[in-house]
């Protein structure tokens, strides 16, 4: 593999089972390896199973338990950080998918765009496309979170700056996202969570609040009702909240998230890089040369999963946060400009 911008290996990972009798690819159409940042349109599965014929095609070393155990959490941390940017790209994927469907005007109403044919109304077609942001967006915000608890544990400084810095931070200033971090709950026990008059689209709080078979959060619900009041008491309404508005917010402060994780997980995804590489070129003995699929590749047994697997040390750890920072930022950057220009021009969704 050749290294550039977006295509500098990362790491690379194999699963290996050791077979007598032939060497198969169980899926020839993807890779178990952790490109820097892939293009959107080739990213891959995150796994790839080889069979060997025998079992001296690839040199067996008994490496030391603590390095496994440093190679089992790189290996763990660069699965993980790849399936984070899969996942931010289903996110975005799900959130252009709904802007290249509909133009969501700051009063609220959707209007059809020409080219988007579907065979149903177009309270369905909202429904199903902010269902699928709700639901893309809580599995990108818990992935973060548990990325960074998993990689540096709960009581540690740095996780606990990062759930002060972001996580926390962002959950309490922004209602959107709370209210969509509850939402997407609503939405996975059958239930639309987009209210339609005509054209005109808003998450109708009252109603979801009494939606029969769901109950949410004691506090959250505590919240919403405060917030219906405070609403009736100025509109003197019955309580809707802003569809645009509220989308918008919630978009910005899940790309506000998202680059908070890349600049907090910096530190230990250098680290254990720059081991792994360190005590690789230290040792080089432990380096296969006895297949051309693996050369240069440690061999090693995952102690949780008995199987074998193989590892590249040769990770350009340097350009792959880089691209992904970058990419955040300018996502952040982008959303949050537009919701700041967003604001200038409509009353808060509170």
């Amino acid at each position: 593999m050749t290294s550039g911008s977006l295509t500098a290996v990362f790491a690379i990972i194999y699963q290996v089972r050791m077979m007598r009798v032939y060497e198969q690819l169980i899926n020839p159409h993807s890779v178990f390896c952790i490109p820097a940042l892939p293009e959107r349109s080739t990213m891959m599965d995150l796994e790839k199973t080889i069979l060997l014929e025998e079992k001296n095609e690839a040199t067996v070393i008994e490496l030391d338990p603590e390095f496994t155990a440093v190679i089992c959490d790189y290996v763990k941390l660069n699965h993980h950080v790849l399936e984070i940017n899969q996942l931010f790209a289903l996110f975005r994927f799900n959130m252009e998918r709904l802007y290249q469907s509909y133009t969501i005007q700051r009063d609220d109403r959707v209007i059809r765009k020409d080219g988007f044919y579907t065979g149903y109304t177009d309270f369905i077609a909202i429904n199903a496309l902010v269902t699928n942001l709700i639901s893309a967006g809580r599995s990108l915000v818990d992935s973060l979170d548990i990325c960074m608890k998993h990689s540096y544990g709960e009581e540690s400084e740095a996780y606990k700056s990062f759930a002060a810095e972001c996580k926390c931070r962002i959950y309490d200033k922004s209602f959107a996202y709370r209210f969509f971090y509850e939402l997407r709950n609503f939405s996975q026990h059958n239930h639309v969570p987009v209210s339609m008059t005509g054209n005109c689209c808003c998450f109708d709080i009252n109603q979801i609040l009494n939606t029969p078979h769901y109950k949410a959060k004691e506090t959250l619900k505590k919240e919403w009702k405060a917030l219906e009041k405070e609403i009736r008491e100025k509109r003197r309404d019955t309580f809707r909240l802003s569809f645009s508005h509220t989308l918008m917010q919630y978009i910005a402060s899940v790309a506000e998230l998202h680059r908070g994780f890349w600049v907090h997980i910096k530190d230990q995804l250098f680290a254990l890089n720059q081991l792994v590489s360190d005590t690789a070129h230290a040792n080089p003995e432990i380096l296969n040369h006895n297949h051309p699929k693996f050369d240069g590749y440690i061999l090693y047994k995952a102690p949780e999963r008995g199987e074998w697997q193989l590892v590249s040390p040769n990770a350009d750890t340097g350009a792959y946060y880089s691209n992904c920072l970058r990419e955040a930022e300018d996502f952040y950057a982008e959303t949050s400009r537009d919701y700041q220009e967003f604001e200038k021009h409509c009353e808060p969704c509170l």
